[in-house]
């Protein structure tokens, strides 16, 4: 992304932060797209990059096509080496430890080896958004962010949590195969057109 970003500056793109879609109208000749705060703009293509719960795909694409959750969910967050004090438990890039409520996976996302992204994949029941939201918030779910379940006292779980500067929570989605991703001038691409369920869920 931020490779895309850089290039898009040196051509002179302008990028919009913040912008929530709420109509399209596609014609022969353009495609029209109004945003919450008013403003609109006419493209010669559209590309709907906007994920699972694609806005692109709901609101034009595809309407009647809809993600199913998982029965998955992940915790996760970013944190840097030079924080963690145990041995890293894993040589290359990626590593694993089995828990009985899912497992405990880290890996690298730069090439310095500088810092890593963990993620916890467990099984919870389907929620809507707002009981998605109450569950973040629940004592329950913080103990659990904040490594204080007992199963999640091995050592170096324990420290990678306590570091760890923002947690966040994920319910994880997937798109059945056979959905429209494009009309004449609109295309799905990405998770918004194809989301599986990512390997290290399975």
């Amino acid at each position: 992304m931020r490779r895309f970003l850089g290039k898009a500056t040196e051509a002179g793109i302008e990028i919009h932060m913040g912008k929530r879609l709420v109509a399209i109208d596609e014609t022969e000749d353009s495609v029209k797209v109004t945003f919450e705060d008013g403003t609109m703009d006419t493209c010669d293509i559209l590309v709907g990059a906007d994920g699972i719960h694609s806005v692109v795909r709901t609101m034009h694409v595809h309407p009647s096509f809809e993600p199913s959750y998982t029965g998955l969910s992940s915790l996760y967050s970013l944190v840097p080496i030079r924080s963690i004090k145990s041995p890293l438990y894993f040589k290359g890039n990626f590593g694993a430890i089995m828990l009985s409520s899912g497992y405990f996976s880290t890996g690298f996302y730069d090439k310095a080896r500088q810092h890593m992204y963990w993620w916890n994949t467990h099984e919870a029941a389907a929620k809507d958004r707002d009981e998605w939201t109450a569950m973040e918030r629940s004592p329950s779910y913080q103990a659990t962010s904040q490594g204080e379940d007992a199963e999640y006292h091995h050592s170096i779980v324990k420290e990678i949590i306590d570091i760890s500067p923002d947690i966040k929570f994920y319910p994880i989605y997937t798109l059945p195969s056979g959905g429209k991703w494009y009309t004449g001038r609109t295309i799905l691409i990405g998770d918004a057109a194809h989301g599986t369920t990512p390997l290290f869920c399975i």
